[in-house]
């Protein structure tokens, strides 16, 4: 007996639909903003930082939780802005 008749009805269908979103094309993106060494920045109108990826971590020295919901202003030269 395979791993897959052991499963429940409903363990396969979870499965399945774990499979289909790994298919997604929002998982694709994800997926390319992940492993980029671009920086990839979300913001909203206001400039405040809503996504960092780890491309922008090493490009700016900080770590996403340091600057999601500051103001993209913190990337700026101090006297240039």
């Amino acid at each position: 007996m395979t791993h897959y008749e052991k499963m429940s009805k409903s363990e396969l269908i979870e499965l399945l639909r774990e499979r289909d979103n790994l298919r997604s094309p929002e998982y694709e993106l994800a997926a390319i903003v992940g492993s980029t060494n671009a920086a990839i920045i979300g913001m909203t109108l206001d400039g405040v930082i809503t996504s960092w990826n780890k491309g922008a971590e090493n490009i700016y020295g900080y770590f996403a939780k340091e600057v999601i919901g500051r103001n993209i202003t913190l990337l700026s030269p101090h006297d240039r802005y």
